[in-house]
């Protein structure tokens, strides 16, 4: 990977790059989206996050009513990072996220709620009914 490694080293220099902007809606980066629907759980990995976290940020605001089917909550990913080094306060506290795939609601303690519109549903456009798993009566998974 030498190869590659000198050139990407220097791209900085050699082209001017974007800074990422403020991370809200909030994006857990060191945690990981989990869907629920009932007893259901569709835990995504980092790097799912991340790009269901992008595609939220960049899709547009709607007032558009939907039924809600699945909650979005936050799992703790502590594969990589142990404790959470980097704690810092998000201008917007969440209460919760509601969502059917395509719509997402984050409604906030200190602020009105805001629904974005993806445009597709992200749940049926890369995962199947048995990538969810059932938790069993008693199971608990800590969110």
């Amino acid at each position: 990977l030498l190869w590659a490694y000198v050139p990407i080293s220097k791209l900085h220099d050699i082209i001017e790059l974007d800074s990422l902007p403020e991370d809200e809606p909030f994006f857990p980066k060191l945690h990981c989206y989990i869907f629920q629907k009932g007893r259901l759980i569709l835990p995504l990995e980092k790097s799912e996050s991340f790009y269901l976290w992008t595609e939220i940020h960049k899709s547009s605001l709607t007032e558009q009513i939907f039924k809600p089917i699945y909650s979005l909550s936050f799992g703790e990913n502590l594969t990589y990072w142990g404790a959470n080094p980097n704690k810092r306060q998000h201008r917007y506290e969440y209460k919760k996220i509601t969502t059917d795939g395509r719509f997402f609601k984050f409604e906030y303690k200190n602020r009105s709620p805001i629904t974005y519109d993806l445009g597709y549903n992200f749940i049926e456009r890369n995962f199947e009914q048995n990538n969810f798993i059932k938790l069993q009566i008693g199971e608990e998974w800590i969110f």
